[in-house]
C-alpha cells in the first residue's frame, strides 16, 4: 500500500460513508470491493420485508467495519 497524505486519509474517512469507496480510494482495492458489495447486497436484503432482519445487521456491520479501516489509515498517514 502507498503512503497516503493525512489529508487523503480524512477523503477516504468521509467516503466511506459508503462503505468500501473510501477504503479503495486508500488503495485497498479487495477489501474496498467486498465491502461495497456487502452493502450493496444488505441494501437488497432491506429492500425486501423478510430480508430486512439480515439485511440492517449486514450493513451495520459493514459500516462498522469501514469506519475500523478508515481510522487504521488515517492512524498510518499521521
Amino acid at each position: 500500500m502507498k503512503r497516503i497524505t493525512i489529508g487523503m486519509a480524512v477523503v477516504c474517512l468521509v467516503l466511506n460513508l459508503l462503505p468500501g469507496l473510501g477504503t479503495f480510494l486508500s488503495g485497498k482495492y479487495k477489501i474496498g470491493l467486498i465491502q461495497l458489495g456487502i452493502f450493496v447486497l444488505s441494501v437488497i436484503f432491506i429492500a425486501t420485508k423478510v430480508g430486512i432482519f439480515i439485511g440492517m445487521p449486514l450493513v451495520i456491520i459493514d459500516f462498522i467495519w469501514a469506519f475500523i479501516g478508515s481510522i487504521q489509515t488515517l492512524q498510518k498517514a499521521l
